[in-house]
Formats: C-alpha cells, sequence, structure tokens
C-alpha cells in the first residue's frame, strides 16, 4: 500500500531466505534513501533510522524485553519521527483487504504453513524458531 502511495520500499532482514522474500517486496533501488520504514523485528530499528531521509517516518510493529540503543544523533539531526502501532484502524484494515482482494498486494508466499488447529503448539514453535514466516491454523483439519 505504501509503494502504491509512492513510497520508496527498502528491505533489511538478517535472515537470508526472509531477506530474498523481503527483497522482493521492495518497491526501490537498494541505494534509494526511503522516507518511510516499517520496522517488524527490534533489531531493525537503528538500521531504518540511519537510513532514513530526513523528516522520515519509522512505523515500530515490534518490541523487545529490554532496552534497545537508539541513534538519537539520527534522530535529532534529521527530525525523524517514530511511532509505535500495535493495531490497524478499521479504515486501513479495509484498505489492506481490499488490496489483497484486487491483488494489488500479494500475500500467498507469506504463509508458510498451514496447520490443523490441533497444532498449534507446533506451529507457534516453528514460528519463534524462524522456520516458519506465519503460520495458519485451518479449524477443521486441512494441512500442507
Amino acid at each position: 500500500l505504501l509503494a502504491r502511495r509512492g513510497h520508496a520500499l527498502l528491505a533489511a532482514e538478517p535472515d537470508p531466505e526472509r531477506a530474498a522474500l523481503a527483497a522482493a517486496w521492495a518497491r526501490a533501488p537498494e541505494d534509494a534513501v526511503p522516507d518511510v520504514a516499517i520496522v517488524t523485528a527490534p533489531a531493525g530499528l537503528g538500521e531504518a533510522l540511519e537510513r532514513l531521509a530526513p523528516g522520515g517516518l519509522a512505523i515500530v510493529f515490534a518490541a523487545g524485553p529490554g532496552h534497545l540503543p537508539l541513534p538519537l544523533d539520527a534522530i535529532y539531526r534529521k527530525e525523524l519521527r517514530v511511532e509505535g502501532v500495535r493495531s490497524t484502524t478499521p479504515r486501513h484494515l479495509r484498505e489492506a483487504l481490499a488490496a489483497i482482494a484486487d491483488g494489488t498486494v500479494r500475500v500467498d508466499d507469506l504463509v508458510t504453513d498451514v496447520l490443523p488447529l490441533e497444532a498449534f503448539a507446533e506451529g507457534l514453535a516453528r514460528y519463534r524458531s524462524g522456520a516458519a514466516l506465519k503460520v495458519a491454523f485451518a479449524p477443521y483439519g486441512a494441512a500442507s
């Protein structure tokens, strides 16, 4: 959706498999300077803040235990904004679902595992270990 609105999207991901998926979603050359960063892992916040264009926005969708060092000089000198977001608004959710439905945003490669609901503990373990990107649970026994 951000690309559709004209934003440059870059990906920074330490895991090689996830990096390949993220790069496929990125919509800008690697040397582009993004004006928006969506941070989905705490370890990526520092890099996102360093790479953002002046006046840029970091949207933080992830947090970990404890405190993280922040490049305050980058925030100060580039006048960056950092916003924490735990959920979406109904309007944003409708827009996102419409973009998925009309094919603007492809998500079929995001769900790596579909398990029966009875295998919830296994799916959670696969996600937490990094073996699965997204796990979907089918309530009536479908699996892949």
